[in-house]
């Protein structure tokens, strides 16, 4: 089963630590206040947040964070994925949705990503379609690395997610290097479909 483990409070406010590597798939209490003043490199892996105010405390807690790569860490609770940092440069997120028993469709939980990384010059996201996409002054964003896709759970539910790419779109205009993965361009395809037979749904 997936517990909770309370990390010594000390590590939150360790004023030497540069680099952080955590992964063990079990649900981080992050305290109210955190003093990460010279971190640096954040690398996170079967971390569970259990809460949206979790993910901004540490991430806000963090003012030099430089590389930050995030996988499974997106708990059952989390609205948004709030990612507020100014002089980040460096965001993977692979597969967020936290899943203990490595199913991938999950219909019934979904989030939004909110990037506020006025630094950023490289992204790269693999994960399922979010809800919604806030990308924030990536004028500087120099490659992005971009593979998107939708369960078959979702393509059940006839989730339109065409706004939802539309806006991921818009935060990426200014990219220098774009890739995008096979995976999204069924997504897009398929969103192209969904929006022509919507249209003529509504003439009748």
């Amino acid at each position: 089963m997936e517990h909770s483990t309370v990390l010594p409070q000390d590590l939150f406010s360790c004023g030497t630590l540069v680099e952080l590597k955590l992964g063990a798939k079990f649900v981080m209490n992050v305290p109210a206040s955190v003093h990460l003043l010279n971190l640096k490199i954040l690398h996170l892996h079967s971390v569970e947040f259990s809460d949206d105010g979790s993910i901004y405390r540490l991430i806000n807690g963090c003012p030099v964070l430089d590389e930050l790569s995030m996988s499974e860490c997106v708990g059952i609770d989390v609205r948004v994925v709030k990612i507020s940092a100014p002089v980040l440069t460096s965001l993977v997120m692979y597969y967020l949705y936290f899943n203990y028993w490595g199913i991938m469709d999950f219909p019934e939980h979904s989030y939004k990503i909110v990037l506020e990384t006025p630094s950023l010059l490289f992204l790269d996201i693999m994960d399922n379609v979010a809800e919604g996409y806030s990308l924030q002054s990536l004028c500087h964003l120099a490659e992005a690395r971009i593979t998107i896709f939708q369960t078959t759970d979702q393509f059940d539910l006839e989730l339109d997610c065409s706004e939802a790419v539309s806006d991921f779109f818009k935060g990426l205009s200014k990219v220098q290097r774009l890739y995008l993965s096979g995976e999204f361009m069924e997504v897009y395809y398929l969103i192209l479909i969904y929006f022509h037979i919507q249209q003529l749904t509504n003439l009748d």
